[in-house]
């Protein structure tokens, strides 16, 4: 019989240090969560200034967060995630730096954990 562990293939769980706090990300995003990010992400392009888009990217920001994480108070870190600190986080999330860095031939620097 063969078996395929698909527990063997997920990547590491990560952190995301928000106004001194750490909040642990799944290093595979379930892929309903990896759907609405994609599809929020896709109509923010779309509409930059769009603020109900904007904030259903937010609300999916928060939902990916609170995965691994209980957080009582969504306000706080809704107070500390400027628009730069999206962008990070979703390249984070989405290993854009990686893409990037690879793309320019430069070494790779793993993540912290």
């Amino acid at each position: 019989m063969r078996v395929l562990n698909l527990d063997e293939i997920c990547s590491d769980n990560v952190t995301v240090k928000i106004a001194g706090e750490d909040y642990i990300v799944p290093g595979d995003l379930p892929a309903e969560t990896m759907l609405k990010l994609l599809d929020a992400m896709g109509a923010t392009k779309d509409k930059p200034d769009d603020s109900v888009l904007i904030a259903k990217l937010h609300e999916c920001l928060l939902d990916t967060l609170a995965i691994k994480n209980t957080i009582a108070d969504r306000s706080k870190i809704k107070k500390y995630m400027t628009m730069k600190r999206y962008n990070e986080l979703i390249k984070f999330l989405f290993g854009v730096d990686e893409a990037e860095k690879k793309s320019l031939g430069q070494a790779d620097v793993p993540r912290q954990q």
